[in-house]
């Protein structure tokens, strides 16, 4: 089952929590109405040409369903980051990151599933026992890099990824890359999914 993606601007009192608790006291600027409408019109034109074939190229790769039938997007602006519980996705200057991102919070959505079967759980466990010493963000980051980086690549090609990787700044996520490197895409994916490239 493919989940249906709607995208909203998040309502006035969850953008007021974020605002209040996500800023560390930094002041803020709420964007125009016409901002969001212009980025909420962005993600739903990239989605609509290349929505069904990230959710095929990612069932391809896993073979993993969805938990969700309905997966709700709120576009906000007061957060300092993005985040996949409920998918929360701030505003970013380029529609091709904002996209970038939002692909990669649904990943999460799709990996962090408690339903999947429990092969791919033992599987999962496995790979992940020799980065145990690693920080949480690093080892919630290893396979979905993994998994983000072949979808990009048989989508968009090299360029794009190459794109999506030089975006990265924290420490953890490139730490994640790194081990992505390291072990190799392919290997990851064979070892976690049983899947060829």
């Amino acid at each position: 089952m493919k989940p249906t993606i709607i995208f909203n601007r998040a309502s006035p009192q969850y953008e007021a929590q974020l605002i209040k608790y996500g800023r560390d006291g930094a002041e803020y600027v709420m964007p125009s109405d016409e901002m969001y409408e212009q980025k909420i019109d962005a993600l739903k034109k990239n989605w609509s040409e290349w929505g069904p074939k990230i959710l095929d190229e990612l069932y391809a790769i896993t073979q993993l369903e969805w938990l969700d039938k309905d997966i709700r997007c709120y576009v906000v602006s007061g957060t300092k980051s993005s985040f996949s519980h409920p998918l929360t996705l701030k505003l970013y200057d380029s529609d091709e990151k904002m996209f970038d991102v939002f692909v990669h919070e649904l990943i999460h959505r799709l990996l962090n599933n408690p339903l999947h079967p429990d092969e791919h759980r033992a599987a999962r466990k496995k790979f992940m026992e020799p980065h145990l010493g690693e920080t949480m963000v690093v080892k919630n980051h290893i396979i979905l890099h993994a998994l983000h980086a072949q979808v990009v690549l048989n989508l968009f090609g090299q360029e794009r990824l190459d794109r999506v990787v030089a975006q990265v700044k924290s420490p953890d996520y490139l730490r994640a890359w790194d081990i992505v490197h390291e072990h190799g895409r392919e290997q990851i994916l064979k070892e976690v999914f049983n899947y060829q490239v």
